[in-house]
């Protein structure tokens, strides 16, 4: 039996009262920190990494990127 199911999307609108900032956290030398620690030289060098996989074919690493152009998820390494 084919059942069909409608879903009705809801948009959900917050005030700026109701938004909170949201804290990244990053791996440096091997434990996690936030980033709003960070010296303004250290926001910068952050914001040039570059996303990477691992190829297991060729064992060459490739950029990662999202539908839209961007680079999205995997490890970071320094430019």
């Amino acid at each position: 039996m084919n059942t069909t199911h409608k879903h009705q999307l809801t948009t959900i609108t917050l005030s700026d009262e109701e938004r909170q900032p949201c804290e990244i956290w990053t791996r440096v030398m091997g434990y996690h920190r936030p980033m709003s620690s960070f010296n303004i030289g250290k926001k910068g060098e952050f914001h040039e990494r570059k996303y990477f996989r691992e190829s297991v074919a060729n064992g060459a690493a490739q950029p990662i990127t999202t539908q839209t152009g961007g680079q999205n998820r995997g490890a970071r390494i320094a430019a």
